[in-house]
C-alpha cells in the first residue's frame, strides 16, 4: 500500500474547509508552498517566517499575487498582525535547503498557538504538522500536540501519519462554535 505524502493530506484538508471568501495564515512561510496554495483558495492570506531567505522565496512562489501579505516576524507576535482568520497553518521544523539549525521553538510555537486561537472564527481551522526526526522536532510537535488536544475549545478533526518511527504528523483542529 502507498502512502499518501504528509502534505497532500493535509492540502486535501484545506480544499474541505477553505473557501474564496475566507482568511487563511501561514504561521511558516518557509519556501512559500503552502502560502501559494492557501493564496489560490482563499481571499487573503498572511504568511509569517523569521527568516529573510523565507520570505524572500515565498515572494518569488507566490509571483505577484496580491492577496497575500508577508510578514517578517515570529509567529508568536501574530495577534500584532493579524486580526482575526478562518484557518492557520503550522508546518513546524525548519526551512528545506536552509539552515537546519534554524528551527522552530517550542516556546514560540506555544505563544503562538496560543495567540492564534482567541483570533480563529468560531469553526474555523487549526492545522499543524510537526516533523518529529530532527533534534527538538519530538519535543515540540508532542508540546504542541498535547496543548491542543486539551484545549477545551478545539475538537481534533483529522490526525495523519505514517508507520514509521518519528514520521511527520499532520493534525487538524476546529474551533468550537
Amino acid at each position: 500500500m502507498t502512502r499518501e505524502h504528509i502534505t497532500t493530506h493535509a492540502h486535501r484538508f484545506i480544499d474541505k474547509v477553505l473557501a474564496k471568501d475566507m482568511i487563511a495564515v501561514d504561521g511558516t512561510a518557509g519556501n512559500g508552498y503552502d502560502t501559494l496554495y492557501l493564496a489560490q483558495r482563499a481571499k487573503a492570506v498572511i504568511a509569517f517566517d523569521i527568516q529573510p531567505q523565507a520570505i524572500e522565496a515565498t515572494r518569488q512562489r507566490i509571483n505577484g499575487l496580491t492577496n497575500v501579505t508577508l510578514v517578517l516576524d515570529s509567529h508568536a507576535n501574530l495577534a500584532k498582525h493579524v486580526q482575526t482568520m478562518d484557518l492557520i497553518v503550522f508546518n513546524l521544523g525548519y526551512l528545506p535547503h536552509g539552515n537546519p539549525s534554524i528551527i522552530t521553538q517550542t516556546s514560540s510555537t506555544l505563544d503562538a498557538l496560543k495567540a492564534a486561537i482567541p483570533l480563529l472564527k468560531d469553526r474555523g481551522h487549526l492545522l499543524i504538522t510537526g516533523y518529529r526526526g530532527h533534534p527538538g522536532g519530538l519535543d515540540e510537535t508532542l508540546q504542541a500536540v498535547a496543548y491542543l488536544s486539551a484545549h477545551p475549545n478545539l475538537s481534533v478533526m483529522d490526525a495523519y501519519t505514517y508507520d514509521e518511527p518519528l514520521a511527520p504528523l499532520f493534525m487538524a483542529f476546529q474551533k468550537r462554535g
